[in-house]
């Protein structure tokens, strides 16, 4: 074979195998932008997921709490078919059942509008849970010391602001008030539900209760301590005050002044708690070490109307392992390509330049047997 033949067959598998070489480094390249990509939604989707797993347990535990209130005011609706002198005194032992079984409830209370409950009120100022100016029925149960104790519901004049407005056949929730557990200052949840004459079908009184904020806490913890994918998370009520969190010194002050995770997205995610508008940031936090993706999931607490949002976070490099092991299989398979192609060039090189190095040395011979060649090419 001539030896044009050689090098032009030579120069085209070298171009054959430089082709090949960046065909493949292309197409790992795309596979592996690609997949980063799917990845991102997938773990974007698992974020979610989460913080939708979260509000599901929550949401379960609010309701459980109003459908205690609930059946409360069923109950208490049919108070005209009990006695009027006798109304007060079961519903008082309503109450002290109801808290004597739900333990995490602070208070239990009743509040009732003037006159409403027996026409009695003028009768009763001298009796526990009644005012003792009017008599108007307002009684509370309350464990705030440790023991459970009757007295008159503190809950008095916000409650009939709310039973005389025009919201006042929903469901009512103040996001934290001040109050006790055992005998230590805290900051408690209040929940009210309306109780409604069914022959006036008019808004007559409300039922109540407290709740401590510790068994929100609980539940963040446990979620921190059970899903290793999340690595931050908080419960902020419709105010952007912070119900519970990863940090609990946190607890009762709002958003924007404490939550500094968000760093320059705080006025947004502040904003978004008190729209109840879903949201996700990403902000790079001192504490893990670690840019942190978090998802902002708002709910709704019955039919009131008020929002809390659940905010769920993970560390980027969390989410992002699949994508590193991806990242070195690519480079793994770019330099073994490399290494292949190399040595397809190498080969070739080696196949096509034997015969001339053959013809060279056999040149070298016959000009030292003959001495026709010049020194340079001995």
């Amino acid at each position: 074979m001539k030896i044009k033949v050689k090098l032009s067959i030579l120069v085209i598998g070298i171009m054959a195998v430089i082709i090949m070489g960046v065909a493949i480094a292309g197409f790992s390249v795309l596979l592996l932008r690609r997949a980063s990509i799917i990845s991102m939604e997938m773990n974007s989707r698992l974020i979610h997921h989460l913080a939708d797993k979260q509000i599901e347990y929550l949401r379960g535990r609010k309701d459980g709490y109003l459908k205690i209130l609930h059946t409360l005011a069923q109950i208490m609706k049919e108070y005209e078919d009990i006695p009027a002198e006798m109304r007060r005194d079961i519903f008082d032992s309503l109450l002290y059942s109801a808290i004597a079984y739900e333990q995490a409830m602070i208070t239990m209370y009743t509040v009732w509008k003037p006159n409403a409950i027996d026409a009695m009120d003028a009768s009763f100022m001298a009796r526990p849970g009644s005012c003792p100016e009017t008599g108007q029925f307002a009684s509370a149960f309350s464990r705030e010391t440790g023991e459970v104790i009757h007295r008159l519901s503190g809950d008095l004049e916000n409650a009939m602001e709310f039973l005389n407005g025009p919201n006042s056949r929903n469901d009512r929730v103040e996001h934290l008030v001040p109050g006790m557990v055992a005998g230590d200052d805290a900051y408690l949840l209040s929940l009210m539900v309306p109780i409604v004459s069914p022959r006036t079908n008019e808004v007559v009184g409300g039922v109540g209760g407290t709740l401590a904020i510790g068994m929100m806490q609980a539940i963040v913890e446990r979620a921190i301590d059970y899903y290793e994918e999340i690595a931050v998370k908080a419960i902020y009520a419709g105010d952007g005050r912070i119900l519970a969190s990863y940090r609990p010194d946190r607890i009762g002050r709002s958003l924007i002044d404490a939550d500094t995770i968000y760093g320059d997205c705080i006025y947004d995610a502040y904003q978004a708690v008190l729209d109840g508008r879903e949201s996700e940031f990403k902000s790079y936090y001192d504490t893990l070490g670690a840019n942190v993706i978090m998802v902002m999931a708002p709910f709704t607490i019955g039919n009131s109307g008020a929002t809390w949002t659940v905010m769920v976070g993970a560390k980027e490099e969390h989410l992002m392992e699949e994508i590193q092991s991806m990242t070195k299989l690519t480079i793994i398979l770019a330099v073994l390509s490399m290494f292949v192609s190399g040595v397809i060039i190498f080969s070739i090189l080696v196949f096509i330049t034997r015969p001339m190095i053959i013809v060279t040395e056999r040149l070298k011979k016959v000009s030292a047997a003959k001495g026709i060649l010049p020194d340079k090419f001995s």
